[in-house]
């Protein structure tokens, strides 16, 4: 992987972390208010869990592919 593809990488893991935290706090509002009850958002959750796992195995791969890359070009 490249320095130009890390970046619109790492660009891309920025909007999805952004995504996922607007996800977040408009979920935890919504609940704070109390117009439904909190089962009523079950899905919700179950969307921001699998948004914040593929984020996190995102990362990983992205971690693993600097490290690479930095090991193959002997950057320090």
């Amino acid at each position: 992987m490249s320095i130009k593809e890390m970046a619109f990488k790492i660009e891309k893991l920025q909007n999805d972390a952004l995504k996922i935290d607007s996800i977040s706090t408009a979920l935890w509002q919504a609940i704070s208010n109390g117009a439904f009850d909190a089962k009523t958002y079950d899905w919700a959750f179950v969307v921001l869990t699998d948004l914040t796992y593929d984020l996190k195995e995102n990362l990983i791969t992205l971690t693993e592919d600097t490290f690479m890359y930095m090991r193959n070009s002997d950057i320090e």
